[in-house]
C-alpha cells in the first residue's frame, strides 16, 4: 500500500491510497482508494485487473460514491452509475 496524501473528490476532502500488485505478471488487480477524511466512508474506488488468460481485455473501473439518507434515516453510500 503507498499512501497517495489528500485530495478533494466531489467537494469531499480525502486521503487517497494505492494497492499494487507484487508480481505484474500474473492475473492480479492493482486499485486506488480514495477515502473521507471526516466519515471514513470510501469515496472512489478505481481499480485495472491485466494479464487476462485468452482473449480478454484488461478491465479497468472507476466508481465514485455518493452519500443517500435511506428511509430509516441513515446514511448509505451508493455508486450512482
Amino acid at each position: 500500500m503507498i499512501n497517495e496524501g489528500r485530495e478533494t473528490v466531489e467537494d469531499d476532502r480525502v486521503t487517497s491510497s494505492t494497492f499494487k500488485t507484487i508480481d505484474s505478471t500474473r492475473n492480479l488487480a492493482s486499485a486506488r482508494v480514495w477515502v473521507d477524511e471526516r466519515t471514513s466512508a470510501r469515496v472512489r474506488l478505481a481499480m485495472v485487473q491485466s494479464n487476462l488468460a485468452g482473449r480478454s481485455s484488461p478491465n479497468d473501473q472507476k466508481d465514485t460514491y455518493a452519500p443517500v439518507t435511506g428511509p430509516d434515516g441513515f446514511t448509505y453510500w451508493f455508486s450512482p452509475g
